[in-house]
């Protein structure tokens, strides 16, 4: 079965083409939708900062066509948006555009519970104790 794609910082100099496959409602065991945005999947949304660089009439009709509060992702603030060591996949899509769902992990989860849960002094003692454990190495 089909699970989310694992996002790493690397990826982020890569896309697009993006890898994201289509899981439709599926939820694949050990990975939890915590989250989901609107993507335009054309090509066409712009970026404001695409807008700036345009000339005046330029910009009206894009403006038009692309307006700053359109709910759905141009590809670049797509890019900014993603996490490293979440898991992305499509769970819907329409004509022009796709709902990407955002899921953690169950492994991610327990670590992330374990380190925000611990106390500065415990992180110190177990830094250390990794520091040594690789030095004897």
């Amino acid at each position: 079965m089909k699970k989310p794609y694992l996002f790493e910082e690397e990826d982020r100099t890569t896309f697009p083409p993006f890898p994201f496959p289509n899981i439709g409602d599926y939820r694949p065991k050990g990975w939890e939708l915590i989250d989901n945005f609107m993507v335009d999947k054309t090509g066409f949304g712009m970026s404001l900062s695409q807008i700036r660089d345009m000339s005046a009439r330029q910009a009206r009709k894009a403006s038009r066509l692309h307006a700053s509060d359109e709910p759905a992702l141009t590809t670049e603030q797509l890019i900014r948006r993603l996490k490293a060591g979440y898991g992305y996949a499509i769970i819907e899509e329409g004509q022009f555009k796709i709902v990407l769902g955002e899921f953690i992990s169950e492994v991610q989860k327990k670590t992330l519970k374990f380190w925000m849960n611990i106390e500065n002094d415990e992180f110190d003692a177990i830094k250390e104790l990794l520091t040594d454990q690789e030095a004897t190495k």
